[in-house]
């Protein structure tokens, strides 16, 4: 079975190609994150987490090709630093939303459960001092030690 070999065109064509839509991705997740947008970034999640695992799996392989490489092979790539460099920004700015929306998060889920813990005790079944509980201070939360 013979291995088909990839021109240097092709290698930074899809390079170029898959930088673009994980930067434009990331984009569209930064301005989801920004509004509260759950479902757009739901929708992300799978192929964000793809293209950057194909992208770090093909730039793994190829670096080291890199860097032993002629001039005119470094020259190719070399043009994608700028759009590298941007996606760097653009993957900056998206983990420091994540973070912010991690804590937003974990917040409101804090916030919901000392709600929770605070109408629970204020509603829980007192007992009185001879061990029976106040039907009259919490109304049907009746047990039967009163009606023994």
């Amino acid at each position: 079975m013979s291995q088909q070999v990839m021109s240097e065109t092709a290698h930074v064509a899809d390079f170029d190609r898959m930088i673009e839509r994980l930067t434009k991705i990331v984009e569209i997740e930064n301005e989801a994150l920004k509004s509260g947008n759950i479902h757009t970034l739901q929708s992300l999640q799978h192929e964000k987490g793809r293209l950057s695992f194909l992208l770090r799996r093909k730039w793994q392989d190829y670096k080291s090709k890199l860097k032993n490489a002629d001039g005119k092979r470094q020259n190719a790539f070399s043009r994608l630093s700028d759009k590298i460099d941007y996606l760097k920004e653009v993957m900056q700015t998206n983990a420091q939303l994540l973070t912010v929306a991690k804590v937003r998060s974990a917040n409101r889920i804090e916030a919901g459960m000392q709600a929770w813990r605070r109408h629970h005790e204020d509603n829980a079944t007192s007992y009185g001092g001879d061990g029976c509980s106040e039907p009259a201070q919490y109304g049907p939360n009746i047990t039967t030690s009163r009606l023994i």
